[in-house]
């Protein structure tokens, strides 16, 4: 039986890979949806220097995530999240199908031990096994060096472009990464100009336009209003910065 280990850059799977690391068995592995932020690839390549790893890197076979959008016409959402499945789950499962049997290691904690995630039953928590919670988990990553240090605005999902981030982090975004934020403005208006109609990325900013966002952001205009959210605004799933 294969062993895999599913890493995402977040602290649960830093953990886990620093356990399994001492498994000269295991593999790991990292779906790249092409729209993380290069802290992300930073992190990894930090863990595989540290840990004496090498870590796979797959994407989907056709696409990367901004292509599949544009060419779809259509941005994910809380109510059409194919992103984790198309861009995070079947290039894994893609790339292990070539090692069946296997078994992917995923870094759900023992406090989260009621998330089982959307995979099959090839999946295994080691870090529930050993009954691991969060400071655990923060600790061992810590004793390793490996704690990653994302800038607070990443705090929601591994992706700059992702639908979970509040108001707050994408005004971050604009102000402190604006190549990133200049790249879903064009992502907008270039779907928007195919479509023939204002669709917008994000729902945020009463219909404000990515591109007055930053106008705004830029000109240190401070008259957003808040925009209560009606859906759950957690984490996009295990594959996802834990």
């Amino acid at each position: 039986m294969n062993l895999f280990v599913s890493v995402s850059g977040g602290l649960d799977s830093t953990a886990l890979a620093i356990l399994l690391s001492k498994n000269n068995k295991a593999r790991f592995v990292f779906a790249d949806t092409g729209d993380e932020f290069p802290q992300v690839h930073n992190h990894l390549d930090n863990m595989e220097k540290i840990l004496g790893i090498t870590i796979a890197r797959v994407q989907n076979a056709k696409y990367t995530l901004k292509e599949y959008e544009i060419e779809r016409k259509f941005f994910p959402s809380p109510r059409a999240r194919y992103c984790t499945r198309i861009f995070k789950i079947k290039p894994i499962e893609d790339y292990l199908n070539d090692f069946a049997p296997f078994q992917l290691a995923i870094g759900l904690r023992y406090d989260e031990a009621g998330r089982t995630g959307n995979v099959e039953d090839y999946a295994i928590y080691p870090l529930q096994d050993k009954k691991m919670v969060k400071d655990d988990v923060y600790e061992l990553c810590n004793d390793h060096g490996l704690v990653p240090e994302y800038p607070w605005y990443m705090s929601r999902g591994g992706c700059y472009s992702c639908f979970f981030k509040s108001r707050a982090e994408l005004l971050a975004l604009a102000k402190h990464e604006p190549e990133l934020f200049n790249d879903l403005i064009y992502r907008e208006e270039t779907i928007q100009k195919l479509r023939g109609d204002n669709y917008l990325m994000f729902d945020r900013f009463k219909k404000h336009p990515l591109r007055r966002v930053k106008e705004m952001v830029d000109n240190k205009i401070e008259n957003f209003e808040e925009i209560p959210m009606t859906y759950n605004t957690g984490q996009c799933g295990i594959f996802c910065r834990k």
